[in-house]
């Protein structure tokens, strides 16, 4: 059976949308090779992730992405079966995607050793680009557990995809012709952390 899922069109305002867009844009050389983390610890393996992270001060850059997600709770839980709880933590990452870009099938439950006090159990994916759409693909490919069944969501600007981090999933491969860096998939992923005991 397919993951419960839901995708939430304008989360922010179009105002919101293009400040942190642009926040993001005068970054470029602030974006670094992203990481995957295993038992082993934290390492780059563009053979699984090909993408570049960006650190944001989610207190002021990121302050109203953070209202908009935390408004959207309700609704997160309720579209994901996922019973209502109160977040320790919003776990946020900015993410680039350029021609090439990818993320192998993964989950988010058991990739942080670091966090002991709590666990992901919500994930969610917010698309921001420029308009047009300059490159394709990039889709969020969620996959059923133990069959041979997956559904893709398409990456729309301003639009917030949330399911259970338990659901296996992957950014399919991106395409972006002349790989400007401002022609990139941007993503914020968020995790809902939830305290353990």
């Amino acid at each position: 059976m397919l993951p419960r899922h839901a995708t939430f069109d304008d989360l922010l305002s179009a105002s919101d949308a293009s400040a942190l867009l642009d926040n993001v844009l005068g970054q470029e050389c602030a974006f670094s090779a992203s990481q995957v983390t295993s038992a082993e610890g934290h390492t780059v393996d563009l053979g699984h992730r090909n993408a570049a992270s960006l650190d944001i001060d989610w207190n002021a850059e990121g302050s109203a992405f953070r209202a908009a997600v935390r408004n959207t709770l309700p609704a997160i839980f309720e579209a994901t079966g996922i019973r209502p709880f109160s977040p320790v933590t919003l776990e946020l990452e900015c993410v680039a995607h350029r021609d090439g870009g990818k993320f192998g099938t993964h989950i988010d439950t058991l990739t942080d050793t670091q966090r002991q006090d709590s666990d992901r159990i919500v994930s969610a994916v917010y698309y921001f680009y420029r308009e047009p759409k300059p490159f394709s693909g990039g889709e969020l490919a969620l996959h059923a557990i133990g069959e041979d069944e997956s559904i893709h969501v398409e990456p729309r600007h301003n639009r917030l995809v949330a399911f259970p981090s338990f659901a296996p999933h992957e950014v399919m491969p991106v395409t972006v012709p002349g790989n400007a860096f401002p022609d990139a998939r941007f993503s914020i992923n968020c995790w809902l952390r939830r305290k353990r005991g």
